[in-house]
């Protein structure tokens, strides 16, 4: 397969611009936005049966490959082997000057009191109520120059605040590429790709390195839950990347992963998304609306990133909270023989059949409701599931879920109300497990 050496990455910006322009056409009045490493994310051999070019799905603004290998190879591959996979569609924001870092500390409430050059955190940012608005990653590539990525919040005035400060920001999503890769064999990998000895690298510290000739920067973490990197680097070089990178990788059992099974390291791992597990707290509605939408660092367990020592918008809300938590997110096993109710639905002659749940996991491709009621025994609300899907490693049904305090404990028995609104639905049986549902291995000893 023939790969260009530098692709034309100010055309790729400049389709990626017209997509989110909303007064267009994506069909006739602007290119598709694809990934700068398009060209090298072809279909395995054995399974090219409509040619090498996959499937494309839309992810903010983005096509990215649906699927490679198959959901099960793919996801299995996280635990067994590893994977590459594509994130450049995350929103990158560029920050430069002598306030870089008072930039952050207006925009989020993360603790930067050890903050180095070569090193990121988690940032997140609140509404006066301590719900979320977004999160992402913080990079500190320089004493004054910081990246930030993450979800479409992570924008410039709006998680990004910028006002009266001596920075220069600017989104530079389509500068570079953002590739993950993850898995048991992703250092063995990216060392042959580099041709160098990667242990030096802490877990959430980044250093740069050369792959096929070209500058790239390797971040040490992710989001499989598995000793894992991130490869980040001039978009022009993105193909060819890629394909270093997944030669490097085919003798170690490395697959490619696709659209349709990006979601389930969240799930597994138990990383809430926003879209996901949470809408950005933009508006205000009824309680039980924001209820369901709307929910707070706390209860996702992210404690220790919050700096409490400083002022910011929300902290009190935050604080009261800490003090009296009324909620928790945890994880639901669903049982099993229950779950195959939903399939058995398919050939019940006498009623409705009841919508199947997307495999492996709940996405934005899917038609699925965004969060399902969790029920006591005795049928009263005692929260909500949102992120849910299959685990072939388990084989168990799964979900993120957020419940009021009380049920919020190990081995609480709970009904999970499954099916649309207004059409046939059934009561699944589910046991409350504590996050995350598997072993986190990201900081193992290398």
């Amino acid at each position: 397969m023939k790969i260009t050496e530098k692709i034309d990455a100010a055309r790729f910006a400049e389709a990626w611009r017209a997509g989110m322009a909303g007064d267009k056409s994506w069909l006739f009045d602007s290119e598709v936005s694809l990934s700068p490493g398009a060209q090298a994310q072809a279909l395995p051999e054995g399974v090219q049966s409509t040619g090498p070019m996959p499937h494309l799905s839309p992810m903010l603004d983005m096509y990215n490959a649906w699927e490679f290998g198959g959901w099960k190879q793919e996801v299995m591959s996280i635990t067994t082997t590893g994977y590459i996979g594509d994130w450049t569609y995350l929103r990158k924001v560029h920050i430069k000057g002598p306030d870089a870092i008072k930039c952050l500390e207006r925009s989020t409430i993360t603790k930067y009191g050890k903050f180095p050059v070569g090193k990121a955190k988690h940032i997140i940012s609140v509404r006066e109520d301590g719900k979320l608005l977004g999160e992402g990653i913080a990079f500190r590539l320089g004493e004054d120059e910081v990246l930030c990525t993450g979800g479409n919040p992570v924008s410039i005035g709006f998680m990004i605040q910028t006002e009266g400060l001596d920075i220069a920001a600017r989104d530079c999503t389509f500068e570079e590429y953002c590739y993950h890769v993850q898995g048991p064999v992703s250092r063995e990998v990216l060392e042959r790709a580099t041709g160098e000895n990667l242990k030096d690298i802490d877990f959430t510290y980044f250093r740069y390195s050369a792959i096929a000739g070209r500058k790239v920067r390797i971040f040490r973490g992710g989001m499989s839950g598995e000793l894992g990197y991130e490869v980040h680097g001039d978009a022009a070089d993105g193909s060819v990347i890629w394909n270093a990178i997944l030669e490097a990788g085919k003798p170690l059992g490395l697959v490619q992963l696709g659209h349709r099974s990006m979601p389930f390291n969240h799930l597994e791992a138990y990383f809430p998304t926003c879209w996901l597990d949470y809408i950005p707290a933009t508006f205000h509605a009824d309680p039980q609306t924001e209820g369901v939408l709307f929910h707070s660092p706390i209860e996702f367990g992210w404690i220790n990133t919050i700096d409490f020592d400083r002022e910011f918008p929300g902290r009190q809300a935050l604080l009261d909270e800490l003090e009296n938590p009324t909620k928790k997110s945890v994880m639901l096993v669903w049982n099993s023989e229950d779950v195959l109710k939903i399939y058995a639905s398919l050939f019940d002659d006498e009623q409705d059949s009841i919508e199947l749940p997307a495999m492996p996991v709940k996405n934005s491709e899917t038609h699925a409701e965004f969060a399902l009621s969790v029920l006591t025994p005795d049928y009263q609300l005692a929260g909500f599931a949102t992120n849910r899907g299959y685990s072939p490693r388990t084989k168990k049904f799964i979900s993120i879920t957020q419940l009021d305090a009380a049920y919020a404990v190990e081995g609480t028995e709970l009904l999970v109300k499954y099916g649309e609104e207004g059409k046939r639905q059934i009561m699944i049986r589910a046991v409350v497990q504590n996050a995350p549902y598997k072993q986190d291995n990201r900081r193992t000893q290398i």
